[in-house]
């Protein structure tokens, strides 16, 4: 404890957060009443969201980012219009359409590629108007990582456009430290907005 007040993880924020937070605020509806976070993982985004939404469910599979948060809200006094939980991201409990809009901003994809489907249509079922998703994707199959594979089926099944992307060479990706994988950004209006 520093100060008297418990010490708090920040999120660092990962390169690709730089432009996926500030894309997901854009597309979001100023109509949103109600939001669901799914895969939280206790970021400090989430807590700016509050000033735009009345109501902002952060939902994780950890249970430390979520007692994190719930102490900052302690702590601080404020973010009486956000909840916390701890559940698995393919089976959240919620009844179908309970949010306005599900985000979930890199998270969708350590739910593993067999789980990834499962993951998408469950954010799909709880969303009333729209599902907002970033994700890193993979160029081609490697484990239980997503790849560009995933991306056309989804596409497929829920009405969007795969977003072209380049591979680069593995030289490139050397020279420019750049990460051998793309950022997918996807906006899913279920509802005109």
């Amino acid at each position: 404890m520093a100060n008297g007040y418990p010490k708090i993880q920040r999120d660092s924020l990962h390169n690709t957060r730089r432009f996926e937070y500030p894309w997901v605020f854009l597309n979001l509806s100023r109509s949103c009443d109600s939001l669901l976070d799914m895969g939280s993982g206790g970021s400090s985004f989430t807590f700016f969201l509050t000033q735009y939404v009345d109501k902002v469910v952060a939902l994780d599979k950890e249970l430390e980012p979520l007692n994190e948060m719930d102490t900052i809200k302690r702590c601080t006094g404020r973010f009486h219009n956000l909840e916390t939980k701890c559940v698995d991201l393919l089976d959240s409990g919620y009844e179908d359409d309970s949010f306005h809009t599900v985000i979930s901003i890199s998270a969708l994809e350590h739910a593993g590629h067999s789980n990834l489907e499962k993951a998408f249509s469950e954010a799909f079922r709880i969303a009333r108007n729209s599902v907002i998703v970033t994700m890193d994707v993979r160029f081609s199959p490697y484990g239980e990582r997503i790849h560009m594979d995933d991306l056309k089926s989804l596409s497929a099944k829920y009405g969007f456009d795969v977003p072209r992307m380049d591979q680069l060479t593995l030289a490139q990706i050397l020279e420019k430290d750049m990460p051998p994988f793309a950022v997918a950004c996807i906006r899913i209006d279920k509802k005109g907005d």
